[in-house]
């Protein structure tokens, strides 16, 4: 396990140590959570990212998960939802913290 206090110090992190899942931070100094996640992508590393995040705009969660993000966690239910992510993202499956998903429409017929 390892802790970095900046974007930058997480991207070298992973690179050296390549994790099979990162946490990060979407809003860290140096560089954020969605350019460490973007480069991650074009080196074409084997770790999956879950974001944290208190921003709960649809198009920051569009963003983060074209960037290649696999998890999307709202810092409001990390305690709830930050061991559901990691589980899921390790099986291979996306997971958007619930108030933060879209809402699901039904079509009555």
């Amino acid at each position: 396990m390892a802790e970095a206090e900046d974007g930058a110090k997480a991207l070298q992190l992973i690179r050296r140590h390549q994790p099979q899942i990162a946490v990060l931070d979407l809003s860290m100094p140096e560089m954020n959570g969605l350019e460490v996640v973007a480069r991650l992508q074009r080196g074409k590393t084997a770790t999956r990212c879950i974001l944290l995040t208190s921003h709960a705009e649809p198009a920051n969660i569009a963003r983060a998960m074209r960037n290649g993000a696999r998890g999307y966690v709202s810092k409001d239910n990390v305690v709830r939802d930050l061991a559901r992510a990691i589980k899921a993202v390790a099986d291979g499956e996306a997971f958007i913290s619930p108030e933060l998903a879209p809402v699901p429409v039904c079509i009555a017929s």
